[in-house]
């Protein structure tokens, strides 16, 4: 269990394996009911969640949820934290009500138990930030964040990683919103102490990719390939492929930008092969990434033909409504059938959590 902890970021693989084996001798010696087997039981779903592979997260969520209310009860940490990660998880899989439903009774259960003051409560109003955004509602989305930082900024010092990740997230909600200029100064200003923990430093490094981003969108390509470059040279990035993919696709993209095709190819390779590496048995690996280097290269038709076949087999990240980058692809007739496919649908008239 300890070695899959630590290879989680970088081996996912290899840490679900590990895992699975813990379980099975904790299953065999004390049953599926026991604590450690239960834990075990989210943590695997965790890191199915980073690996995108959303229908195995959420059945290691739905066996770990009634386990977890039989053990503590119906309102406790252990039960709102699977609540919320089940929201994270039907979001992925497009399930946006349902989502929304986990999602706020998370936030009742750590409200109701720790206050609504405590960082859980702050943790399951960031999911619920991320919940509303991709269901298309900025709005409440910036709220909830602000929500968060607020809470984050009463309990932990600059350059926690929980101060970090709520940071890089509203920075992702302005920019969808068009407001480049914002979040700039608050994700420059992020940084982590001497001795600070892994996650905190690649949260600083997932924050340098976003800026990377605002600089792309602001047609300075040279500044976010250095930018991207940056994030690439730094050792800790090796420790989470996630952010390492997402740095070559921003190099990539800076690249495609300044018609510099034979090395942005070999970066978008390299972003492909991880993001297979990254979800085994994922439907569409990198889909949209790919899709957004194809329309910084100038392949405009080639965006939109990845993204169509992609909508056809069932992709349904409405990311491509509000991402910037992908604004000028919005104007194109073609581009219709894509934002219908994508569209999220069937979502609750918004109500008070019970």
């Amino acid at each position: 269990t300890e070695l899959g902890l630590r290879w989680r970021w970088r081996y996912p693989e290899q840490a679900l394996r590990l895992y699975r084996r813990s379980d099975d001798l904790v299953v065999l010696v004390h049953g599926e009911s026991d604590g450690l087997a239960v834990v075990l039981l989210q943590n695997s779903g965790s890191i199915h969640t980073r690996a995108r592979r959303y229908q195995q997260a959420k059945d290691a969520y739905e066996r770990a949820l009634p386990l977890l209310i039989l053990r503590f009860g119906e309102r406790d940490p252990h039960v709102a934290a699977a609540l919320g990660n089940l929201g994270l998880v039907y979001c992925g899989l497009g399930d946006y009500a349902r989502a929304l439903e986990m999602g706020r009774r998370a936030l009742d259960v750590d409200t109701s138990v720790s206050g609504p003051d405590h960082p859980d409560a702050g943790i399951s109003l960031l999911n619920l930030a991320y919940i509303s955004d991709k269901a298309g509602d900025q709005g409440p989305a910036l709220e909830k964040a602000d929500g968060a930082i607020a809470i984050f900024a009463r309990h932990f010092p600059p350059g926690h990683p929980l101060r970090i990740r709520a940071a890089n997230l509203k920075a992702g909600f302005l920019i969808e919103s068009g407001r480049l200029a914002e979040p700039r100064d608050a994700i420059g200003s992020l940084g982590v102490a001497e001795g600070g923990s892994v996650e905190a430093k690649l949260g600083v490094l997932n924050g340098r990719v976003i800026l990377a981003d605002i600089e792309r969108l602001e047609r300075r390509p040279l500044t976010s390939e250095e930018l991207a470059r940056g994030v690439l040279a730094d050792p800790a990035v090796h420790s989470d492929r996630r952010v390492e993919a997402d740095a070559r696709w921003a190099d990539a993209y800076a690249l495609a930008m300044q018609a510099k095709l034979q090395e942005a190819e070999g970066e978008r390779k390299q972003a492909l092969a991880m993001e297979s590496a990254l979800g085994e048995g994922v439907a569409f690996p990198g889909v949209f990434a790919d899709a957004k280097y194809h329309l910084c290269a100038g392949d405009f038709a080639g965006s939109i033909a990845i993204l169509r076949e992609a909508a056809a087999k069932g992709f349904h990240d409405p990311s491509v409504l509000s991402d910037p980058a992908f604004a000028v692809l919005r104007q194109n007739p073609d581009f219709a059938p894509i934002a219908a496919a994508v569209m999220p649908r069937d979502l609750p008239v918004p109500s008070a959590v019970h």
